[in-house]
């Protein structure tokens, strides 16, 4: 049996063993995720009550043995229908397409860069309302507008402040990218 924090994909993926809760969440300096603080009180209880199991099933505890087996019974059925060769090979292939269509996308879009075309997205990424989120994202801008904005030439958008990032890269060689501000006019929906 194994002993893990319940965080994302380590609890998700305990099946023989204990799934401790964590104690408090830490974030490291310039990093914009979070991490799991691990209870070493939870950690040392787990390692008791799997002792205390073993003990149990050494001793011929029918109860604690049919839950064993039970778990193991578990654990075969989900070894087998995610792991075996042929889930296995069928997840790689879809990854390894999904991989040969972003590096065909990003070859296609170093050509229209050297060609002076524009990208028609990824210029920008928006934030909606009056609290701001905590960027997260690689968009070298981010469009502030309000909760219902509504970009209705949103490729055109994009192509604009690529255009004026490209522009200005030839001209400064600047490794960030430079203050944009646009004034766009509004549209309503009633004209």
């Amino acid at each position: 049996p194994v002993i893990t924090t319940n965080y994302t994909a380590m609890g998700d993926f305990t099946m023989i063993g204990k799934s401790v809760d964590h104690r408090q969440m830490i974030r490291a300096p310039n990093q914009i995720y979070e991490m799991a603080m691990p209870d070493v009180e939870g950690i040392t209880l787990a390692l008791r009550e799997l002792y205390q199991q073993n003990l149990a099933m050494k001793r011929g505890d029918e109860q604690t043995l049919s839950k064993h087996r039970e778990d193991v019974d578990k654990f075969n059925i989900w070894l087998e229908s995610n792991c075996a060769p042929r889930i296995v090979e069928h997840k790689f292939r879809n990854l390894l397409n999904r991989s040969f269509l972003q590096f065909q996308s990003r070859e296609n879009a170093r050509q229209n860069l050297a060609r002076g075309v524009p990208p028609k997205s990824g210029a920008y990424a928006v934030a909606r309302g009056y609290h701001l989120p905590i960027v997260d994202w690689v968009a070298p801008w981010t469009l502030v507008g309000p909760d219902n904005l509504q970009v209705l030439a949103e490729s055109r958008l994009h192509q604009i402040a690529w255009m004026h990032l490209l522009q200005l890269d030839k001209e400064e060689g600047s490794d960030a990218p430079p203050n944009l501000a646009l004034i766009v006019p509004a549209a309503y929906e009633d004209g």
